[in-house]
C-alpha cells in the first residue's frame, strides 16, 4: 500500500477529527495525522495555525506508467468510472463502456488498474475520499459538539441531494452485503465501519462537551443517525428530496432531544 501525501492543513486540534480511528487498518479514505511539520503559520486574523500533514492510504500506481501523466489519466478514468457507477453500480461496471467513454482501448485501462475488481476497489476508495472531503472539511470548522455533529448531517444531507440519483457507496452496500466475503465486500465492509465510527466520535464529542446526556450510548445513536440518514436517501430519489429532507430533519431534532437532558 503506497503512501500519498495531500496538501490539508486544519487547526492542530482539528487534525485527528478527519483522522480514522485506531484499528480501522489502511482501508477506504484511511487518515492519519503526521506530527506538525513546523512552528505555525500566522493567518491574516491572528490566529496560529499548526500545520500538519494528512495523509492518504492509496493504491499503488502501476510502475510502468510516466508518474505524472499516469496520474492525471487514472484519475481521469476514476472520475468517469463514478459517474457509470452512480447509475449501474460498481458490479455494473463495463471496461469496453469505460475504455469508450475515456477515449482509450481496454487494454490501456487495464494498464493502469491491472483488473476489474482493482478498478472496482480503487472507484470506492476514490468516491470515499470525495465523501470525506465533501463532509467533514466544512464541519470541523464548527465546534466540537452538537453543532459540529448537526454540521455533518447537514452536508450529508446536501451529499444525498446531489446523489439522489445515485450513490456509489450506498449502491455498494447493496451490491455486497449479501454476498461471499471478497475482497470488494471487506472493503465495503470497512468503508461503512469507518464511516459510523466517525459519527460515534462525534457524538462522543457532544456528550464530553455536556450537549447530550452522560449515559447515551454513542454507537447506539450513531446507528439511530444512520438508519434517519439512509431513509433520507431513499425517500429523496422516489419521493424527492425536499419532503424527505423536511421529514429526516424533522425526525433528527425529535432524536436528539431524546438524548439531551
Amino acid at each position: 500500500m503506497a503512501y500519498q501525501k495531500a496538501a490539508m492543513c486544519f487547526p492542530a486540534d482539528d487534525v485527528t477529527d478527519l483522522a480514522r480511528r485506531p484499528g480501522a487498518g489502511p482501508g477506504p479514505a484511511s487518515l492519519c495525522a503526521s506530527k506538525s511539520l513546523g512552528p505555525g503559520l500566522r493567518r491574516g486574523d491572528g490566529r496560529v495555525e499548526i500545520i500538519r500533514t494528512v495523509v492518504l492510504f492509496l493504491p499503488p500506481m502501476n510502475p510502468a506508467i510516466t508518474p505524472g501523466k499516469g496520474a492525471a489519466t487514472r484519475e481521469l478514468i476514476l472520475d468517469h468510472a463514478y459517474e457509470l457507477a452512480r447509475q449501474d453500480g460498481l458490479e455494473g461496471l463495463s471496461i469496453g463502456a469505460l475504455a469508450l467513454g475515456v477515449g482509450m482501448s481496454k487494454s490501456g485501462v487495464f494498464a493502469h488498474f491491472g483488473s476489474r475488481e482493482e478498478l472496482q476497489l480503487a472507484l470506492l476508495e476514490s468516491a470515499t475520499r470525495r465523501f470525506i472531503e465533501f463532509i467533514m472539511r466544512p464541519a470541523v470548522k464548527q465546534p466540537r459538539g452538537l453543532k459540529r455533529l448537526r454540521a455533518i448531517l447537514q452536508r450529508w444531507s446536501e451529499w444525498s441531494h446531489i446523489h439522489q440519483s445515485g450513490c456509489v457507496l450506498i449502491s455498494a452496500v447493496v451490491e455486497y452485503d449479501g454476498r461471499e466475503d471478497s475482497p470488494m465486500r471487506q472493503r465495503v465492509k470497512e468503508q461503512q465501519a469507518g464511516w459510523r465510527a466517525e459519527l460515534a466520535r462525534a457524538i462522543t464529542q457532544s456528550i464530553e462537551v455536556g450537549d447530550l446526556r452522560a449515559d447515551t450510548d454513542a454507537d447506539q445513536l450513531a446507528f439511530e443517525v444512520y438508519a434517519l440518514m439512509l431513509g433520507l436517501q431513499h425517500d429523496a430519489a422516489l419521493f424527492g428530496f425536499e419532503q424527505a429532507n423536511r421529514r429526516t430533519w424533522t425526525a433528527l431534532d425529535r432524536l436528539f432531544a431524546s438524548y439531551q437532558s
